[in-house]
């Protein structure tokens, strides 16, 4: 069902409605570990000289140090409004508006609503969406651009983020290269992950366990989806075998944790999966590049994520990356084919 402009904007301010009363509303009652990082900012921008300034924490919280008390809340919810705006105003049918509202719900749950470390990736995602969504940039521009934000923003606040930039330009280089060049760059992988000494793959793998250790098991509200590697995380192939455990239990929850929650959480990763998959398959290289950030997101979170809440956390913070394939998948035109005698002469 096509809707009209201003049928669809009245939709989307709604929606906008919903989250501002969402955020204004205690919503603890959804998992007591919902608010900790946010409590743990808020103390920061309070009193920004106790802290450690190395922190990703300290990164993600100074800058809204400098706002008035006043105004801080206020500000928060102009970023995740102006995100959902983003997401959805060129959405233009009724069951896509509403595949859009069910796909923000976790982010509007799990960060818009209050000071997050992810409150500062919404408009650098913004940023990296409008340029790589304009057809006045080059494919390499786009390329390059994604790349300087993340990497910017990984020096700020979260190392790890220049991993995802590694995964995305890897995923771009499998997709373009000639198939002699993906060999090699396979290849290379392959003996890399081979040859690494054990203190990296404790490293990245590692704080897993470190993080779990004390969680798993002793039947602590917010823990009970926390897991442990399979393998102690010290060569290759404890490293292969843990990460394709995570990737299971982070993605087929049900499996491993049957409950409305994790049906909930696989039923938002499908649509993700969906959305990457159409966008991977397109001949727009706007919509391939949007898909490759997305996969390494998911690619990166499944090396250390500790539980299932907060990979849903973070892989939520990338949702504006859905936008231009969503936009693709429902507003797209059918070609109309013209034929005379049954031959085709015209697509209008």
């Amino acid at each position: 069902m096509r809707l009209s402009p201003n049928l669809s904007r009245t939709i989307i301010f709604m929606w906008i409605v919903v989250y501002i009363v969402l955020g204004s509303i205690d919503l603890s009652f959804i998992s007591s570990e919902l608010g900790k990082d946010s409590t743990g900012l808020m103390a920061i921008v309070e009193d920004p000289g106790g802290w450690d300034g190395s922190s990703s924490y300290y990164a993600s919280a100074v800058l809204f140090s400098y706002l008035p008390d006043v105004l801080l809340q206020p500000v928060i919810f102009l970023i995740g409004a102006a995100a959902l705006f983003f997401f959805m105003n060129r959405l233009r049918t009724l069951n896509s508006l509403m595949i859009a509202m069910y796909v923000s719900l976790p982010a509007i749950l799990l960060f818009l609503v209050r000071l997050q470390k992810e409150t500062l990736v919404v408009p650098m995602s913004m940023l990296a969406v409008m340029y790589i969504s304009s057809n006045k940039n080059s494919f390499i521009s786009k390329v390059i651009m994604t790349a300087v934000l993340y990497s910017i923003y990984a020096v700020i606040v979260r190392p790890y983020y220049l991993i995802i930039v590694a995964v995305f330009l890897g995923v771009l280089i499998l997709m373009y290269a000639r198939p002699q060049y993906k060999f090699v760059l396979v290849a290379s992988f392959c003996a890399l992950l081979f040859i690494l000494p054990p203190e990296i793959f404790m490293k990245i793998q590692g704080i897993r366990d470190i993080v779990n250790y004390y969680r798993v098991g002793d039947g602590t509200e917010g823990a009970r989806t926390a897991f442990l590697n399979l393998m102690t995380p010290d060569n290759a192939g404890a490293f292969i075998v843990n990460y394709f455990y995570a990737f299971a239990k982070l993605n087929l929850a049900p499996l491993f944790y049957f409950g409305v929650k994790e049906i909930w959480l696989m039923s938002v990763l499908s649509i993700y999966f969906y959305f990457i998959y159409k966008g991977i398959r397109s001949e727009d290289k706007k919509l391939v590049i949007c898909s490759s950030v997305l996969i390494a997101h998911i690619a990166v979170y499944t090396l250390f994520e500790p539980d299932l809440g907060s990979y849903l956390r973070h892989l939520s913070s990338a949702f504006l990356y859905l936008t231009p394939i969503m936009i693709y998948v429902f507003n797209k035109r059918k070609a109309k084919k013209i034929y005379v005698n049954g031959v085709k002469i015209k697509d209008s």
